[in-house]
């Protein structure tokens, strides 16, 4: 018989898996303790309806368990029993860092190509694809100066609230993004908000534009350098072979591929350096994410929610469970 689950409140985005895998569906924290069965946990590191402390418990207890969240490619969930994200060995170099044969290699150029030339997107974006001229002309951009650009992130997610790293939070990092900005005046610093965040405290200067209303592809493949704290965007500029500098702890975080970041005079220092992207390593990388690692889903939005953060629709059409 396979592996039996349990999950601990009602998420379609465990509860659509049946037809693949096995699982109950208990509200009772004790019940689902002494199941007998792999804990599957939605946003596990949440503390809304004791979800971390079930999540912690079966990790005090050596139990199985598996963190379920929305990966960083589009229509994408991971399965992992290492955890969430920093907290995962799942990233680990031993784990996807080999050759790939010739099938795999013609399965990673075909999804790249596919990817960076189209507008599939995570989120709901306010604009198609422009070409580079247009972008400019649009933006009014200088031709001589080198662009960063830095995709911000929602101030309560997960991952801001435990890997800011040196910066602590992410009005922290726009105030940082400022003074990078007053600081290096050959660059141009283009921000762009989190498309669900409706906030309005980032202020345009000379040298640093805000571009909501361009797709974030476009400013990916458009700009020298990317920076921001641990994106999920900043993991898909490698995709273009953009150098990423990071200012938080990051799951993606590979040598010879991104930089990291110890402190705001690191960041000032490594933001006016070029750099050379391990090409060979990246494809590895996404390789292992969309073929190995990740499902395959299809993610449904309406119009009316995109600026919610809400799914309101998943179909499950590959369930991979990743056990290392």
């Amino acid at each position: 018989m396979g592996e039996k689950f349990i999950n601990y409140e009602n998420s379609a985005f465990v509860t659509n898996m049946r037809g693949y895998i096995d699982v109950e569906v208990c509200g009772d924290f004790d019940r689902v303790l002494n199941s007998g069965k792999s804990l599957m946990m939605w946003n596990a590191l949440n503390p809304v309806n004791s979800r971390v402390e079930l999540w912690d418990a079966f990790g005090e207890r050596g139990l199985p368990r598996y963190a379920v969240e929305r990966g960083a490619l589009p229509d994408s969930i991971f399965i992992d029993r290492h955890g969430m994200l920093c907290d995962s060995e799942s990233y680990h170099e031993k784990y996807w860092n080999k050759p790939l044969e010739e099938s795999q290699n013609n399965d990673i150029d075909k999804y790249l190509s596919n990817f960076t030339r189209s507008d599939h997107s995570l989120e709901f974006q306010e604009s198609g694809r422009i070409d580079e001229s247009d972008f400019r002309n649009r933006l009014n951009l200088d031709f001589g100066k080198e662009l960063v650009f830095v995709p911000l992130q929602l101030a309560q997610d997960t991952v801001i609230k435990k890997w800011s790293g040196w910066t602590k939070s992410m009005q922290l990092f726009k105030e940082n993004i400022a003074k990078l900005a007053q600081l290096k005046k050959d660059k141009i610093f283009l921000v762009k908000k989190h498309p669900i965040d409706m906030t309005n405290d980032v202020q345009e200067t000379d040298n640093l534009k805000l571009v909501d209303n361009f797709h974030y592809k476009d400013c990916i493949q458009h700009s020298d350098k990317v920076v921001c704290i641990n994106s999920g965007v900043g993991m898909q500029a490698m995709m273009w072979e953009k150098p990423v500098i990071l200012v938080g702890t990051s799951w993606y975080k590979i040598d010879g591929v991104n930089i990291g970041t110890n402190s705001f005079d690191d960041l000032v220092d490594k933001v006016g350096k070029s750099y050379n992207v391990d090409a060979e390593k990246m494809r590895r990388f996404v390789y292992f994410l969309r073929f190995k690692f990740y499902s395959d889903v299809k993610l449904y939005k309406r119009i009316e929610s995109k600026h919610k953060n809400v799914t309101d629709g998943i179909g499950y059409e590959k369930v991979r469970i990743f056990k290392g």
